[in-house]
């Protein structure tokens, strides 16, 4: 099932990702995190109509790639950082049923030995578990049959072609950072880290057509 992410504003970004980083406090042993969208993404969201209205998303996975990025203060070292398809996302935590999410640590991180931490990581997302915000696929595509409609065409003639748009999908990580002693000797845990997290608006093209 398709998920919506609401929040009191939406963020209907078209082209580029809308990042929101939480500011480090004089606690925080991390001084920075920031999850950005890398490249270009081309492949559509294929959303199908059944000649009534847009019904389905055709595409079973996407792959969505980003930049990582964390930064930790003077005497501390990145250890680990979790990426989520939910708000949230916690490297101790399991992850829901509905989540998509990835642990990264030890050498995906620099095994501990980073005050910096920056590298691009792509996967393929499965459709059942990304977390839209705003209007999901389908729902951008009847958006644009109404719209059609009202402006004079008929069902028919709108399913005859096929239509572009964006979607956008929620994305966040969170990145840990440990003493470096702790983190040089693998010896950090839940309390004796700090974590701090970035979100990212990702928006990705949709393409609503008729079923073949």
């Amino acid at each position: 099932m398709m998920k919506l992410f609401t929040t009191s504003v939406l963020a209907a970004i078209i082209g580029v990702g809308s990042l929101t980083a939480i500011p480090a406090s004089a606690k925080d042993w991390i001084e920075s995190v920031k999850l950005s969208k890398a490249g270009i993404d081309i492949p559509p969201y294929e959303v199908m109509t059944d000649g009534h209205a847009y019904k389905s998303i055709r595409t079973k996975k996407h792959t969505y790639s980003f930049e990582l990025y964390a930064k930790a203060t003077n005497g501390e070292r990145i250890v680990a950082a979790a990426l989520s398809s939910m708000s949230g996302a916690a490297f101790f935590e399991a992850a829901s049923p509905e989540e998509w999410s990835v642990k990264l640590s030890n050498r995906d991180v620099g095994s501990g030995g980073l005050r910096t931490w920056k590298r691009d990581f792509s996967a393929d997302v499965p459709t059942s578990k990304v977390n839209w915000k705003g209007r999901n696929p389908v729902q951008l595509c009847n958006d644009i049959l109404v719209k059609q409609m009202s402006k004079g065409m008929t069902a028919a003639q709108v399913f005859s072609k096929t239509w572009d748009t964006k979607a956008n999908a929620f994305f966040q990580m969170q990145a840990l950072a440990a003493h470096k002693n702790k983190a040089k000797n693998n010896k950090w845990n839940a309390g004796n880290t700090s974590g701090q997290s970035s979100s990212l608006t990702y928006p990705v093209f949709v393409k609503c057509q008729l079923k073949k």
